[in-house]
């Protein structure tokens, strides 16, 4: 959770004591210890987990965990995550597309994080401002100009405005 700041070990710890000491497991308090994860190995496992308590993972909780990713730009461990959430039939939602295309841009990833935004409008799913600056920021770190100026037509096409701190 935010008040362990990422630190997965001792958030678990706590978990644990809290069921031992009567907690019911419920989708919500798996989240935190999703969102502090940072691999696919711990997020597998902790998704594991929720199934043996009889929890089906859902949206949420694959995006707390590819979330986890994000500081760390591990982005095989993303995609590993968004394989097992597909594998599982769960849909990403705007959210999920988001932490993606976000760690791709960390990654210097342009091209997936492209190909993430158009996945996303094929599933009737609008990118946001900030889905949109990522994979700006994703293409210009992998200079992709050309993506770079497709994407701010789309932008302003959309109404959508550009932030300064996108592309730095």
């Amino acid at each position: 959770c935010a008040c362990f700041g990422g630190h997965y070990e001792e958030a678990l710890a706590v978990f644990d004591t809290s069921i031992a000491y009567g907690m019911e497991p419920t989708v919500h308090n798996f989240s935190p210890l999703l969102k502090s994860c940072g691999s696919a190995t711990k997020a597998r496992e902790l998704l594991q987990r929720m199934e043996h308590c009889g929890i089906s993972p859902n949206v949420i909780s694959y995006t707390a965990a590819i979330k986890s990713c994000e500081p760390s730009g591990n982005l095989e461990s993303v995609l590993a995550i968004m394989e097992l959430m597909r594998s599982c039939g769960v849909e990403p939602n705007e959210v999920t597309y988001c932490c993606v295309i976000s760690v791709a841009s960390k990654g210097m990833q342009g091209t997936l994080a492209v190909n993430m935004l158009r996945e996303m409008e094929n599933n009737g799913l609008a990118p946001n401002q900030l889905c949109y600056g990522s994979a700006l920021t994703a293409c210009a770190r992998s200079n992709m100009w050309r993506e770079v100026n497709q994407l701010l037509r789309e932008m302003q096409q959309r109404g959508l405005s550009l932030q300064e701190s996108v592309l730095i």
